[in-house]
C-alpha cells in the first residue's frame, strides 16, 4: 500500500501536469499557437472550454492533494458547470459559443477547422463525470459511498479515454471515428483525461476496504466504463455508416441530375439550331424550319410540339399544325409572360423553363429559347415536353436499388415505380439547375440496398462491448471474491494458528476508540469470554495495564500514529485475574485511513512472553551453573570442536600451563603444551579418531602439568552428537591417578579420621549425661539467688558457659554418630538429620535451610561420619554467616562417577586476602565465643574430604554470599582390591 505521503505527493504531480497541459492550450487559443492546441494535425484540437474543464479538474485533484476542500469543491463546480453546458449545446446541435467571445471567430476558422466548433460529446461527459467525482470526494461523511461513487466516475473517465487514446494512437479503427465529433478530444486532452480518470480512481481505491484486493465498486464501474466506451464507438460506427450510405445517395443522385442536364442542354441546342433557320413559309410543312422542327420531336423524348413567339408573343409558327388547337400552346404568352415580360430586349442565353401541372393528367414543361440570327434576336422558341417522359429517359438505367422523386417548385414530375416509404435519416436531396429551371431529386435505397448499405460492424462492436462490460465486470467479481475469500481463510488459519501458540490478533478503530483482542488472550489472564464486555475490550485492556508502563506504551503509538515510527511496538506488564503480572508484547502499524489521511484502523498481533522470559532466566541460570562447575572441576576439563581444536579449557585446565604458554584456544588439542612427545600425540590422535565414530575413549596417559613435570592421568573423549548420530563436538577429561603410596596415605588417613571421630562421639556422650545434671541443678541454683545479690552477675556468665559445653558436647556427638561404615552414607538422611539439628537455631537468627537432594543417588559409597562432620561443619558455618532472615541452600548430586556437594549462604562472602588458606587450621572469619570461632570446622571438613580422595573450594557466588563446593569421586580408588 502506497504510504499517505507519497499518495498526496503523486496526486500532486498529476495536478501539476494537467494544470499545465490546460495553461499551454488556453495560451495556444489566445495567441493563435497552433501547435499547443493540435499537436497532431490530422486529429482534432483541444477545444477552448474543454481547457477550461480540465483548468477545473487540476484545481480539484490540488485541492486533494493538499487537503483544501474549498479548491476541490471549486474545481469540481467549474468542471461540472462547464460539462453540463457543452452536453446541452452538444444535445441542441447549436453553439452558446460563450468562449468564442474570448479567441474569436478567426481563431475557430484557422485552427479548429474542419472539425466542428465545440466540444465532442465524449469530452463533455467526462468533464462532467469529473465534477460529480469531485463532488463525492468533498461529502466524505458518507466515506464508502463516495469513494464508491467517486471511483466509479473516475474508471469511467479512465476507461472510455484510454480506448479513445488507443484508436488515436494505432489507427485500428477508420480515421473518420478516430477524430469523430463526439469522441475525438486532442491528443493532450485525451491524455490528460486518462491521468485525471487514474488519479481519482487511486484516491478512492486508498478509501475501499484494506482486507479486499480490490474495492467493491470496481467491477461495475469498470464495466460502465465499457459500457459508456462502447456507446459512443457504437455512434461512431453508425455515423461512419450513415456518411457512407449518404456519399453513394449523393453520387447516384448526381448521376440522375447530370442526365438530366446533359439531356436539357442536348434540347436546348437543338433549339438554338432551329431557331437559326428562317421561318417564310410556316404553313408549308416541306419548309426547312417546319421539316427541321418535325425531325427535332421525333427525335427527343416527350417534346409534343415547337412554337415561334415573336417579339409580342404571339404565335408565328407551330409544329405539328394540329397543336394550334392546343390549350397550352393557345396560351403559351400568357403563361410566360411573368417569366418574359414583354418589351425588354430579348438576351442570347435567356433560357427560360416552366413547369406546368394540369388538375388530370401528368404535367408538362415548357422551354423557351430565344430565336437569334445575324441581326439580331428577334422573338423565341417554345417546345413542350411531356415532363414524366423527359425524366425517365434520363433516370431509366441510371439507378438501380433506389427510390427517386424528382420535383420542380410547382409539382413532382417523376417518381419511381413501387417506391418504399421513405427511410428517416436515410433520404437524400440535391437540388440542381437546368433548362431555366431548378430540380430538386429526393433519393433513398429500397429495402434490398439498405441491406447492402448497412453492415453488421456496429451491432458487433455493440455486442462485443456489452460482452466484454460484463465479462469484466464478473472476472473483476470472481477475483475480488476468491482472492477475498483466500484472504480471509488466510486470515483465520493465522487466527487459529496464533490461538493455538496463546498469542492473538488485535484491532483496534481509532475513531470510536473501541477494539477486540483474541479471545486466547483473555484467557492467558484467566478471563472467561463472558467476562469480556464485547467492543469495549480496549478499554479493559487499557485499564490492565501496569501503570509504569501505560506512558511508554502511550508514547510509542502516539509516535506510529504520527508518522515518526513505521510499525507500533511496546513490551509492558499487564494484569491477570489472579492478581499477578504477565509480561506482553504487542506489535502493529495502521491499515487504514480517512479522506483527510487520519489514520482510522489499526491492525496487529500480540504475545504473551511471561513464560519465554522465566525460561530465558532459568536457561541463563543453568548456563552459569554449568560453567561455573566446569570452571571449578578439580580435574582437567576441556571442549573441541568437531575437527579437534580447543574451545573451552577450564581454570585447572589452564593452571598447568602456569601463564608460561601462549593461548591454546583455537588450536588442535594434540598441538597443545599439555601434550608432548610423538607417542602422547598418537595415541591421542586415535583415540579422538575412535571418538569421531560415536564412541567414548577412555585411557591413561601422562600429561603436562607443568614446565618440568608431568602427572598420569585417567583420560576420557567424550562425543557430543547431534541428531542424525555425528559428533559435532567432543568432551576431554583428565582425573590424576594417585600413586601407591598416596593411596596408601590417603588411607591411612581416612582410617585416623575415623577413629578420632568414634573416639570425639564416645567423649561426648559421656560427657553429655553428668552435663545434663549440672544443668538441672543450675537452673535451681539461679532461681534462689535473687537480682538483688551482689554476685547475680556471675549467674548469666556460669549460664553461657554451661550452654556453651553442651553445644561442643552436642556438636561432637552429631558429628559422629557410629553408623555401618560398610553401608556408606544415606545421603538425603544425614542432611535432613543436620538441618534438623541446626534448626534449633535458626527460629533465633530466622535463617530457613532449602535442601535439594533429588538428583542424588539415595546411598553414596562414602563413610556416613566423614560427611556428616563435613556437611554439618559448612551448614552451621552459613547459618552464622547469613544476615536475618537469610537462606541456607544445600544442593546434592552425581555426575557420572563424581559426588557433588554445594553450600550457599546469603552472608558478605570470604574475603578475598584469606580464600587462599580458609581450610586451614585456626583461620576464622567469625567473631565469638563459639567453637567455630577456634577455625577448626573446615580443616576438618578439608582433611575428611580430601581423605575419601575428594576436594573442597570456596568462593564469592555472583549473587552474593559464600559458596563451598565438595567433590568425591563414588568410584572405586587406586589401590583399593577389586
Amino acid at each position: 500500500m502506497v504510504s499517505e505521503v507519497r499518495a498526496r505527493r503523486l496526486t500532486a504531480w498529476a495536478a501539476g501536469l494537467i494544470g499545465a497541459t490546460a495553461l499551454l492550450v488556453l495560451a495556444g487559443w489566445l495567441f493563435r499557437v497552433s501547435i499547443l492546441v493540435r499537436l497532431v494535425p490530422s486529429l482534432p484540437p483541444v477545444r477552448f472550454n474543454l481547457a477550461l474543464g480540465l483548468l477545473g479538474a487540476a484545481v480539484g485533484l490540488w485541492g486533494i492533494a493538499r487537503n483544501r476542500r474549498s479548491l476541490l469543491m471549486a474545481g469540481g463546480t467549474v468542471a461540472f458547470v462547464i460539462g453540463v453546458a457543452s452536453l446541452v449545446e452538444y444535445a441542441l446541435g447549436t453553439g452558446i459559443a460563450v468562449d468564442r467571445l474570448i479567441v474569436g471567430d478567426i481563431a475557430w476558422a484557422t485552427i479548429g477547422a474542419p472539425f466542428p466548433p465545440r466540444m465532442p460529446a465524449a469530452a463533455a461527459l467526462k468533464v462532467t463525470l469529473i465534477g460529480v467525482a469531485f463532488f463525492a470526494v468533498y461529502l466524505d461523511q458518507w466515506n464508502r459511498l463516495a469513494a464508491s461513487v467517486a471511483g466509479t466516475m473516475g474508471t469511467i473517465i479512465a476507461g472510455v479515454s484510454a480506448v479513445a487514446l488507443l484508436s488515436q494512437a494505432t489507427g485500428v479503427l477508420s480515421d473518420t471515428i478516430r477524430v469523430s465529433g463526439d469522441i475525438a478530444s486532442g491528443i493532450q486532452g485525451t491524455v490528460a483525461f486518462v491521468l485525471i480518470g487514474l488519479t481519482i480512481t487511486f484516491h478512492s481505491w486508498r478509501q475501499a476496504d484494506l482486507a479486499a484486493v480490490l474495492p467493491d465498486w470496481l467491477p461495475h464501474a469498470a464495466a460502465t466504463s465499457m459500457v459508456v466506451a462502447t456507446m459512443f464507438f457504437w455512434r461512431a460506427i453508425l455515423a461512419e455508416e450513415h456518411r457512407l450510405a449518404t456519399e453513394q445517395l449523393s453520387a447516384e443522385a448526381g448521376g440522375v441530375a447530370r442526365q438530366l442536364s446533359i439531356r436539357f442542354e442536348a434540347t436546348t441546342r437543338a433549339l438554338r439550331r432551329l431557331g437559326s433557320l428562317s421561318i417564310d413559309r410556316p404553313e408549308d410543312p416541306t419548309a426547312p424550319w417546319m421539316v427541321a422542327s418535325a425531325q427535332l420531336i421525333g427525335g427527343v423524348d416527350g417534346l409534343t410540339a415547337v412554337a415561334w413567339l415573336d417579339s409580342t408573343m404571339t404565335i408565328g409558327a407551330i409544329q405539328p399544325q394540329s397543336a394550334a388547337t392546343d390549350p397550352t400552346m393557345a396560351r403559351l404568352g400568357q403563361l410566360l409572360e411573368p417569366l418574359l415580360p414583354p418589351r425588354r430586349p430579348i438576351a442570347p442565353n435567356q433560357v427560360v423553363g416552366l413547369l406546368v401541372d394540369r388538375p388530370t393528367g401528368p404535367p408538362y414543361y415548357l422551354l423557351a429559347v430565344p430565336r437569334c440570327g445575324p441581326g439580331g434576336c428577334h422573338g423565341r422558341l417554345v417546345a413542350k415536353f411531356d415532363a414524366q417522359p423527359l425524366v425517365e429517359g434520363a433516370v431509366a438505367g441510371t439507378i438501380d436499388g433506389y427510390a427517386v422523386v424528382i420535383s420542380n417548385r410547382q409539382a413532382v414530375v417523376y417518381q419511381s415505380p413501387d417506391p418504399p416509404p421513405e427511410l428517416r435519416g436515410w433520404t437524400h436531396q440535391a437540388d440542381f439547375a437546368a433548362a431555366g429551371s431548378t430540380w430538386t431529386i429526393a433519393i433513398w435505397p429500397r429495402p434490398a440496398t439498405l441491406l447492402a448499405l448497412r453492415t453488421d460492424l456496429p451491432a458487433v462492436v455493440a455486442g462485443l462491448g456489452i460482452a466484454v462490460s460484463l465479462l469484466l465486470a464478473a472476472t473483476l467479481g470472481l477475483v475480488r471474491s476468491s482472492v477475498g475469500s483466500a484472504r480471509q481463510a488466510e486470515r483465520d488459519r493465522l487466527a487459529r494458528a496464533v490461538e493455538t501458540t496463546k498469542d492473538g490478533l488485535w484491532e483496534k478503530d481509532l475513531l470510536t476508540g473501541t477494539g477486540n483482542r483474541s479471545e486466547a488472550m483473555w484467557q492467558r489472564l484467566g478471563y472467561a469470554v463472558g467476562q469480556v464486555p464485547p467492543g469495549g475490550q480496549e478499554a479493559l485492556w487499557t485499564s490492565l495495564v501496569h501503570p509504569d508502563d501505560r506512558g511508554r506504551v502511550n508514547a510509542a503509538l502516539t509516535g506510529h500514529l504520527d508518522g515518526d515510527a513505521d510499525a507500533f511496538e511496546a513490551q509492558y506488564r499487564i494484569g491477570a485475574l489472579d492478581g499477578g503480572w504477565h509480561r506482553i508484547v504487542d506489535r502493529g502499524r495502521v491499515v487504514a485511513r480517512g479522506p483527510d489521511g487520519r489514520p482510522v484502523r489499526m491492525l496487529g498481533i500480540c504475545a504473551d512472553i511471561t513464560e519465554q522470559e522465566r525460561a530465558d532466566e532459568a536457561l541463563a541460570t543453568s548456563e552459569q551453573r554449568f560453567r561455573t562447575l566446569f570452571e571449578n572441576r578439580l580435574q582437567f576439563e576441556s571442549l573441541l570442536d568437531a575437527d579437534g581444536a580447543v574451545l573451552e579449557a577450564n581454570r585447572t585446565a589452564l593452571s598447568y600451563l602456569q601463564g608460561a604458554e601462549p593461548d591454546v584456544r583455537g588450536r588442535k588439542l594434540w598441538d597443545t603444551p599439555w601434550w608432548s612427545g610423538a607417542e602422547r600425540v598418537e595415541r591421542l590422535k586415535a583415540a579422538f579418531d575412535k571418538a569421531s565414530h560415536g564412541e567414548t575413549v577412555r585411557y591413561e596417559e601422562q600429561i603436562r602439568v607443568g614446565p618440568d613435570r608431568l602427572a598420569t592421568m585417567a583420560v576420557s573423549l567424550t562425543p557430543i552428537l547431534n541428531s542424525r548420530g555425528a559428533a559435532i563436538q567432543y568432551v576431554v577429561e583428565g582425573q590424576p591417578v594417585p600413586d601407591g603410596d598416596e593411596s596408601e596415605g590417603a588411607m591411612r588417613e581416612l582410617t585416623t579420621l575415623s577413629m578420632m571421630g568414634r573416639f570425639a562421639g564416645k567423649v561426648a556422650h559421656e560427657i553429655n549425661n553428668p552435663l545434663a545434671g549440672i544443668q538441672n541443678a543450675f537452673l535451681l541454683i539461679k532461681d534462689a539467688v535473687p537480682e538483688s545479690h551482689p554476685y547475680f552477675r556471675f549467674v548469666g556468665a556460669i549460664e553461657r558457659e554451661i550452654d556453651r559445653i553442651a553445644a561442643v558436647t552436642r556438636q561432637l556427638y552429631e558429628t559422629y554418630r557410629s553408623d555401618d561404615e560398610n553401608q556408606g552414607s544415606a545421603v538425603a538422611t544425614v542432611i535432613a538429620d543436620v538441618a534438623a539439628v541446626l534448626g534449633r537455631v535458626t527460629p533465633i537468627s530466622g535463617v530457613t535451610i532449602d535442601i535439594d537432594t533429588t538428583a542424588s543417588p539415595s546411598v553414596v559409597p562414602i563413610p556416613s561420619g566423614l560427611l556428616r562432620q563435613a556437611v554439618y561443619n559448612l551448614v552451621q558455618n552459613a547459618i552464622e554467616a547469613s544476615p536475618q532472615g537469610g537462606m541456607v541452600s544445600v544442593r546434592a548430586w552425581t555426575q557420572g562417577d563424581t559426588f557433588w556437594l554445594t553450600v550457599r549462604d546469603r552472608g558478605p562472602g570470604v574475603p578475598e586476602e584469606i580464600q587462599g588458606r580458609i581450610f586451614d587450621a585456626f583461620v576464622s572469619t567469625k567473631l565469638g565465643p563459639t567453637i567455630g570461632g577456634m577455625g577448626l570446622g573446615l580443616s576438618l571438613v578439608r582433611r575428611s574430604v580430601e581423605a575419601t580422595g575428594g576436594s573442597v573450594t570456596v568462593q564469592n557466588a555472583a549473587e552474593g554470599g559464600a559458596l563451598f563446593t565438595i567433590q568425591i569421586p563414588c568410584g572405586p580408588r587406586p589401590g583399593d582390591s577389586p
